[in-house]
């Protein structure tokens, strides 16, 4: 195993996608094996809980939905931050530009780059394989 600090992105890619799969694997193994120490009654019984929960968990959760939009649309028609007990819903006005044009006025006024501010961001997700080469990426 090398040190993270002298491998390369890519290198760093590829050990964190073994690792992504490593894991799925060990989970999906131990289920297994907890699955076959448990007999079949107490299965069915946990199976029901989960049934019973499911249904007042997918009501909560519509709800939840629900009043979210409700909230979030009352809070931008009165443009104003509304505080209940435990949550608080926050206005803010959120402006954007029309990047083409702001480079381009930008360009003839290179004394507005000092004002630039960027935001790095790296998110990290599965590669999708073109429609022509389906099935590669799983080696297969």
């Amino acid at each position: 195993m090398k040190n993270i600090t002298s491998m390369s992105v890519e290198e760093m890619l590829d050990e964190l996608a073994e690792l992504r799969s490593a894991v799925d694997e060990l989970t999906k193994t131990m289920q297994k094996l907890i699955d076959g120490k448990i007999p079949e009654d107490i299965r069915q019984a946990i199976r029901d809980i989960q049934m019973e929960f499911n249904e007042k968990i997918a009501v909560a959760t519509v709800r939840s939905g629900a009043l979210e939009v409700e909230i979030k649309a009352q809070c931008k028609v009165f443009m104003e931050t509304r505080v209940g007990t435990s949550l608080q819903a926050t206005f803010a006005e959120v402006h954007g530009w029309d990047m083409d044009k702001l480079r381009t006025y930008r360009s003839k006024h290179p004394e507005l780059a000092v004002c630039e501010l960027v935001q790095k961001r790296v998110t990290i997700e599965k590669i999708k394989p073109a429609k022509n080469d389906k099935g590669k990426q799983d080696g297969k």
